[in-house]
């Protein structure tokens, strides 16, 4: 589902639910996105995430982005296994 939402200074976010856990904002006129953040002990499903970006706040190391592989959350600098 993806729903278009404009503020009051003009620019339009966009607002896409990829299940019922996983979402993101992108503002349209930068381009930006703000993807979801979770702990490490928070993270949805991967396996029914296949694909997905999220953002890992306590991560080893700290705050980091990840990905789905269909199995695991892999830290997207070096591919390991968000632990």
């Amino acid at each position: 589902m993806a729903l278009t939402l404009r503020n009051t200074k003009g620019s339009s976010l966009t607002y896409t639910e990829m299940d019922s856990n996983l979402t993101y904002l992108e503002d349209l006129s930068t381009g930006v996105i703000v993807f979801a953040q979770y702990t490490v002990s928070t993270l949805p499903d991967a396996t029914i995430n296949n694909g997905g970006m999220i953002a890992v706040t306590d991560e080893t190391g700290g705050y980091t982005m990840a990905f789905s592989d269909g199995t695991d959350w892999r830290r997207v600098q070096d591919r390991a296994i968000v632990s």
